[in-house]
C-alpha cells in the first residue's frame, strides 16, 4: 500500500507535467484571438451570406459596425459606374448622420439612433467624428465563393496531401478560397496568377515562370511552391497567423511589424505600419471564415455536389514537341490537353512554340491506355531544338499586308501569330511576332475529328482602352517599367504590370491612340499614334489577352464595390504580397 502511495506520488506529477505539453502540441495551430473574432465573423458573412450583388456598408476598423446593406446592379455593361454612385450615396447619408452625432446633438430619427446604439452606451464625440472617415464598401462573395467551393474538388484532397507531406497542416488548403476562390484561371490586375495568385517574382523562385510556361496556373505544382513558401514563412516568423499574414504582407513587413510589437495579437489591435493597411490586418481573418465555411459548406449551402477530381496520366517530354503532333499520336483534341496542362501559354497551342524538353505533360483519359502509349513515343516525334521566335517594330506608314510580303509570310498567318483581330489594326512600336517558315495559322479543334479552326484571341484594337498613360501627347513622354509598377490602383485601373519575357524584345503599348487610316492595304488598318507610349517588355498579344480577366478585390482598400471587370464567376480575394 506504502508502494502503491509513493507510485500515485511519483506518476501524478509527471502526468501533470505532461499534461499542458501534451495539450500545446495538440493545439489548433490557427488561434483565434478574442479581438479578431468580430472580424472573423464579419467575413464568414461575406462569404455565406451576401451575393455579389449586396455591398455591406460598415466601418473599417470596427466590423462590428454596419450600417447598411446596399443593392448593387449585377456584373454588366455601366455597372461599375451605377454601383459607384450608389455607394457614394450611401456614403454620404451617413456621413452627414455622424457629423450631427459628433456635433453632439440628439438623435432624432430612426436610423440615428440605430447608429448611436451601435457604439456602445454613452459614445463619446471624437468616436463619431473618427467613424465619418472610415466607412468602407464590402461587396458579397457567396455566390463567388460557392462556385469555388465546387471547384475546389478537383485539387483538394491531393494539394492537401502535398501539405502534409511537407510537414505543415492541411487547413493550408482553404487558403486559395481567399486568394482566388480556386478559379484555375485567375489573373490578377497585379501581375498575379493561379489559385494561389504568386506574383511573377515570388513564382520564380518556386516555379518556371515563362513565355512559354507558366507553372503558377498548374494547380498541382503551384501547391508543391505555396507549401515551400509557407513553410519558409512560419521558419521565419515562429506562427502560422504571422506566416499567413506575411503571405499577403510579405516576411520582410511582418518581421518589422514582430520586432514593434511581438505577437501576431499584438500587432492586430495596435500595429500600424505604413502599408499594414484593411487588407493585411484582415488576410489572416479571412482565412479563418473561410476555411469555417468551406469545411462546413453544407451547413450554408445545402447539399451541393463538388468537383469531381481530375485523373491523368504523365510523361515527361523528351524533346521539344508540337501540340499537333501530341494530339494526333494520343488521339485527343487541343481543348483537352488544355484542360489538364493550365501551365502550357498561348503561343504553344497557336504552334508559336512547342512543348519544351522536360515538361511534364498531362494527358487526360485511362492512365493505363495513355501510359502504354506513351511508353512507345518514338523519337521522330520531337525536335531538338525550341522554335525561335521573330520580331519586328511596326513602323509609321507600315500595314499588316507590307510586313506579312516584306518577311514572306501569309497576312493570316501574321494576323492569327499576334491576334490582330479580323481588321487587323496594328500600332506604330508595336512588336509583332513574325511566324516561323512553315508556320500555319491553325491548331487542331479536335484530333480525334480532324476538324481545324483558327486560334483567335482578344482583338488590339480596344488596346487603347485599356491602357492609361501619365503624361500627355504634347509632352511626348515615355514612362519607365518600375513607373508603371509603382502606379496606385486608382492610377492604373487596368492593372498593366512589368510582365518580362524570353526571346522577345520590348513592346510599346500605344496610350489613347489616335487612329488614322493612313492606307488600305489587302483590306488592313494601320493606327498612327500621336500620343504616349509605355514600354512593357512581353509580346503583344499574350500580355492584352491576359489583363482584363481581373479577379475581384475583396480586400483591396477601396471606397467603391469591388466588381470585377471581366470575370464573374471568380470569387474570394486576391491580394497582392
Amino acid at each position: 500500500m506504502r508502494f502503491f502511495s509513493l507510485f500515485l506520488l511519483t506518476v501524478f506529477p509527471l502526468m501533470a507535467l505532461a499534461g499542458p505539453v501534451s495539450a500545446m502540441t495538440s493545439s489548433d495551430p490557427f488561434p483565434v484571438h478574442s479581438s479578431m473574432r468580430p472580424n472573423v465573423e464579419f467575413w464568414k458573412k461575406i462569404y455565406s451570406k451576401y451575393p455579389s450583388t449586396k455591398g455591406v456598408l460598415h466601418d473599417r476598423n470596427n466590423l462590428d459596425i454596419i450600417y447598411e446593406i446596399i443593392d448593387l446592379k449585377p456584373h454588366g455593361q455601366g455597372s461599375r459606374n451605377i454601383n459607384s454612385k450608389r455607394v457614394k450615396k450611401a456614403k454620404k447619408r451617413y456621413q452627414a448622420i455622424l457629423d450631427k452625432l459628433a456635433r453632439g446633438k440628439a438623435p432624432s430619427t430612426g436610423d440615428e439612433r440605430r447608429i448611436y446604439a451601435m457604439f456602445g452606451p454613452n459614445p463619446k464625440r471624437h468616436a463619431f467624428r473618427q467613424a465619418r472617415n472610415d466607412i468602407r464598401s464590402q461587396t458579397g462573395q457567396k455566390d463567388r465563393f460557392l462556385a469555388g467551393v465546387k471547384r475546389s474538388g478537383k485539387y483538394l484532397e491531393r494539394i492537401k496531401d502535398i501539405l502534409r507531406n511537407e510537414g505543415i497542416p492541411e487547413d493550408l488548403a482553404y487558403l486559395p478560397h481567399v486568394e482566388s476562390s480556386y478559379n484555375y484561371e485567375a489573373y490578377s490586375k497585379f501581375g498575379a496568377a493561379g489559385i494561389w495568385q504568386f506574383t511573377r517574382s515570388t513564382g520564380r523562385n518556386y516555379m518556371q515562370v515563362d513565355y512559354v510556361v507558366d507553372e503558377r496556373r498548374d494547380p498541382i505544382v503551384a501547391s508543391h511552391a505555396a507549401a515551400k513558401f509557407l513553410k519558409k514563412n512560419h521558419k521565419l516568423l515562429g506562427s502560422w497567423p504571422l506566416a499567413l499574414t506575411a503571405y499577403n504582407h510579405g516576411p520582410n513587413g511582418m518581421l518589422r511589424a514582430k520586432k514593434a510589437k511581438g505577437s501576431y495579437a499584438r500587432i492586430f489591435d495596435e500595429y500600424n505600419g505604413k502599408r499594414f493597411k484593411f487588407a493585411s490586418r484582415n488576410f489572416y481573418a479571412c482565412f479563418i471564415a473561410a476555411r469555417h465555411v468551406a469545411k462546413q459548406h453544407r451547413r450554408y449551402f445545402g447539399n451541393i455536389s463538388l468537383d469531381r477530381p481530375v485523373q491523368y496520366h504523365t510523361v515527361e517530354m523528351e524533346g521539344y514537341v508540337p501540340i499537333a503532333r501530341i494530339c494526333d499520336f494520343f488521339h485527343v483534341g487541343v481543348d483537352e490537353i488544355k484542360r489538364v496542362n493550365p501551365a502550357l501559354r498561348p503561343p504553344v497551342f497557336s504552334g508559336q512554340k512547342y512543348i519544351p524538353k522536360g515538361y511534364e505533360l498531362c494527358l487526360p483519359g485511362k492512365a493505363q491506355k495513355m501510359a502504354r502509349m506513351s511508353s512507345a513515343l518514338p523519337s521522330s516525334l520531337f525536335e531538338k531544338r525550341q522554335k525561335r521566335s521573330k520580331f519586328y517594330r511596326v513602323q509609321r506608314g507600315d500595314t499588316a499586308g507590307k510586313i506579312a510580303r516584306r518577311h514572306r509570310v501569309s497576312v493570316n498567318e501574321l494576323v492569327v501569330a499576334n491576334s490582330l483581330g479580323r481588321r487587323a489594326t496594328i500600332y506604330v512600336g508595336q512588336n509583332l511576332r513574325i511566324p516561323g517558315l512553315g508556320e500555319k495559322a491553325t491548331v487542331l479543334a479536335s484530333a480525334a475529328t480532324g476538324k481545324r479552326q483558327r486560334w483567335a484571341e482578344p482583338s488590339m484594337a480596344s488596346l487603347g482602352k485599356k491602357v492609361l498613360a501619365k503624361a500627355t501627347a504634347q509632352e511626348g513622354a515615355r514612362l519607365a517599367v518600375r513607373s508603371l509598377a509603382k502606379w496606385r490602383p486608382q492610377a492604373n485601373p487596368h492593372g498593366l504590370v512589368a510582365a518580362p519575357e524570353e526571346d522577345t524584345p520590348v513592346l510599346s503599348l500605344v496610350a489613347r491612340a489616335e487612329k488614322k487610316v493612313v492606307g488600305p492595304v489587302e483590306n488592313m488598318v494601320v493606327a498612327q499614334a500621336e500620343t504616349v507610349v509605355v514600354d512593357i517588355p512581353g509580346p503583344a498579344s499574350p500580355l492584352v489577352a491576359e489583363v482584363p480577366p481581373v479577379a475581384p478585390l475583396v480586400l483591396e482598400d477601396m471606397d467603391e464595390p469591388q466588381i470585377p471587370a471581366a470575370m464573374p464567376e471568380v470569387g474570394g480575394g486576391v491580394l497582392r504580397r
